[in-house]
């Protein structure tokens, strides 16, 4: 059995063979890029077996247009 955190696919990028999440620090709101191992997976969300601990939040939406340090705030349903 595989272990980790599951996380939804849309939360996980790529490069160089790389695969990272943008981690928020709850804190000051900044995101830094964390280097993850994954699982094969199938359906909307991916286990992430090393990287990444249980309650640490991360970007799900807009990852593409990030960069380390950026602040982000988080999504409200409230207007």
């Amino acid at each position: 059995k595989i272990t980790g955190i599951q996380v939804p696919l849309a939360a996980i990028a790529s490069a160089n063979n790389t695969k990272f999440v943008w981690v928020v620090n709850p804190t000051t709101m900044q995101v830094s890029k964390r280097v993850i191992e994954i699982s094969d997976s199938i359906g909307e969300t991916i286990t992430v077996t090393d990287g990444l601990s249980s309650g640490e939040q991360i970007v799900v939406a807009g990852i593409s247009y990030l960069a380390e340090g950026m602040l982000v705030r988080p999504w409200s349903t409230q207007p």
